[in-house]
């Protein structure tokens, strides 16, 4: 036996040597790396701490021109002296050793690595029970009592997990929660469960799961939760009023002040609402928005670019700082400078026309086949109101049933057309509901059945050539739509000064139609659609529109159900 002195590698900054834990994955090939001064005259490697009467299982010597002298079954000695492995296994779980001679005649020194060989898990970042496949953050809604839980699966080594909150402006220990592990004969999969209430009253909580000690090659240490606890009451002192022009640039503020983290939403009605964005300003800015041209800021607010008609309405920013919250809400309004005069379908034409008090209105005239269109108001400010009826016509005794027997099908509860009326007529509410008919008092909001008063209406005919208007009496506003004389035609001019009413009366129509009021000409009408002429302009066709205006965002109706409904309405 020879006895051989040996110096010893203890660790700190590598300079010439081998890192003292290094890990490598089962199944690939891997490297032991080290950085030895080159030349050196050997490189031994072994598998075993002990080397005491054990054989390297691979020797590279410089003076050795062999073709595989550095090369020996699955290892090979790199010029630097790393090793490498080319398929790692279970078996090179275990410490190193190395000697590394730099000289024939020189002591060797010997250096320990202890070789870790690793499984990743199948996922990025642990996966919670609230994000489903989505990695690393998502924002989710919950209520009171359920049950909060990450875990990791199948990993090697074992990989240890435990909750944090973050409030008050730092990430504080989650006591209440319960971790266990599982082993196979291969890996270990972990989970931590918070057994506590996790909302504790705020309006956001963030949650954070967090893995203990993992080898690098693990991508991400961390998964965020942003709750909100489920049937939020978004209220908030001023509602702020935006009137914007189509395809400028919105910015809305969330908060003076900057929050760790906040939620933006646009709200339908008490029970829908869609998720635009939510942010996270912690360590790093983190931002995850669901539309292509909105964007969260680094402070929290809002932009909208090349904003849509169809993105007016009422949004809301929720920030917290984990142990207070607040809301902001705006009422985005979107106009348009010019009007768009066509929509496929229906063959739109329009043109100004003026009276004697040289006041303007506009014409509108339809197309649409066999089908009965009755325009009741076309105003100043190009506010459309369509009424789709059953077509009148002289009819043979079976086809007066048939029409009849569909009609009561459709309005049966389960029907398209009874679903389609009833969103329909939840967009109609929200419009007759909430009238602010005073613009320097925003916040003041009104039925249009509480501001809507009967006004002197007359209606003008002329001798046909001749061009002298005669002027009548209208006893009531409903004369509008009802047919009977002097009114005779489809098509309505309502014309007035700004300010005296139009748009309030397009509204007090839809009011009767949604409520069916019982003296209202409109009560036994089928279908309404009410459009307003410049929400028509970047819509390829009415039925694109309708669904875009006039239907809830969460419509499962596409723009061929809707024509075929029209349709069924008219046969």
């Amino acid at each position: 036996m020879v006895l051989v002195a040996l110096s010893f590698y203890t660790g700190g900054e590598i300079q010439d040597g081998c890192e003292e834990q290094q890990f490598l994955e089962l199944g690939r090939s891997g490297t032991i790396t080290c950085f030895f001064d080159v030349p050196f005259h050997a490189i031994l490697w072994y598998d075993s701490k002990d080397i005491v009467d054990r054989v390297p299982i691979v020797r590279c010597v410089q003076d050795d021109k062999t073709e595989d002298g550095c090369v020996s079954g699955v290892y090979r000695v790199f010029p630097d002296g790393s090793l490498l492995i080319e398929t790692v296994s279970l078996q090179h779980d275990g410490t190193f050793t190395v000697l590394k001679f730099s000289s024939e005649f020189e002591e060797p020194t010997k250096y320990l690595v202890e070789v870790i060989v690793t499984v990743k898990p199948s996922t990025m970042c642990p996966m919670t029970n609230l994000c489903g496949t989505i990695e690393y953050i998502c924002m989710t809604e919950i209520e009171d009592g359920f049950n909060v839980f990450c875990a990791v699966q199948n990993t090697r080594p074992r990989i240890d997990l435990y909750w944090m909150e973050f409030n008050e402006g730092s990430y504080k220990n989650i006591t209440s929660q319960e971790v266990s592990v599982s082993h196979n004969n291969v890996t270990s999969s972990s989970s931590a469960l918070i057994t506590r209430n996790v909302l504790n009253g705020t309006f956001l909580s963030l949650l954070v799961c967090k893995t203990g000690k993992s080898p690098k090659s693990f991508n991400c240490s961390e998964s965020m939760v942003l709750l909100l606890p489920k049937n939020m009451n978004y209220t908030s002192a001023i509602t702020h009023q935006l009137i914007k022009e189509e395809n400028s640039i919105v910015s809305m503020e969330c908060s003076v002040e900057r929050k760790p983290y906040l939620v933006w939403r646009k709200i339908y009605d008490d029970h829908h609402f869609e998720d635009i964005a939510f942010a996270v300003l912690i360590d790093s800015f983190y931002q995850n928005v669901n539309a292509g041209n909105y964007e969260v800021n680094q402070n929290g607010s809002l932009t909208i670019h090349t904003v849509q008609l169809q993105q007016e309405g009422h949004y809301v920013c929720i920030f917290s700082n984990g142990v207070t919250d607040k809301t902001t809400t705006y009422n985005l309004s979107i106009y348009t400078p010019e009007i768009s005069t066509t929509a496929d379908g229906f063959q739109i034409q329009e043109s100004t026309v003026a009276t004697q008090a040289g006041r303007t209105g506009s014409v509108l005239r339809t197309a649409l086949g066999a089908i009965t269109v009755v325009c009741l108001i076309i105003t100043v400010i190009s506010v459309a109101l369509v009424i789709l009826k059953k077509r009148r016509r002289s009819t043979k005794p079976f086809d007066s049933e048939e029409r009849e027997t569909m009609m009561t099908e459709m309005k049966e509860d389960n029907s398209p057309l009874s679903q389609f009326l009833q969103e329909m007529k939840s967009i109609y509410e929200n419009q007759y509901s909430k009238v602010t008919p005073i613009p320097f008092l925003s916040h003041k909001i009104f039925g249009i059945d509480e501001i809507f008063v009967q006004g002197g209406i007359k209606f003008c005919t002329s001798d046909q050539g001749k061009g002298h208007p005669k002027w009548t009496t209208l006893e009531s506003y409903q004369d509008i739509a009802a047919k009977k004389a002097p009114i005779t035609s489809f098509l309505r001019i309502v014309e007035g000064d700004p300010g005296q009413g139009k748009s309030t009366l397009a509204l007090q129509f839809v009011y009767d139609w949604c409520t069916k009021k019982c003296d209202s000409p409109l009560k036994d009408v089928d279908l309404l659609i009410f459009l307003q002429l410049r929400q028509l302009r970047n819509n390829k066709n009415i039925f694109q529109a309708i669904k875009l205006l006039l239907l809830p965002k969460y419509t499962s109706f596409t723009e061929e159900t809707i024509k075929s409904i029209i349709q069924s309405v008219r046969q």
